[in-house]
């Protein structure tokens, strides 16, 4: 029974790490990207 039940919550672990990853990935893209194309930015530069 033991491991059994190891086996599917290992299964279930492994899994939300890499959602949390994905969001992660998804959530700095868009960060990084609109910095660089608003205008406030540019202006700090020059």
């Amino acid at each position: 029974l033991l491991e059994a039940r190891s086996g599917p919550r290992r299964r279930h672990r492994g899994v939300r790490p890499s959602l949390a990853l994905d969001s992660k990935a998804a959530i700095k893209i868009p960060s990084t990207t609109f910095p660089a194309i608003t205008p406030k930015d540019d202006d700090h530069l020059s």
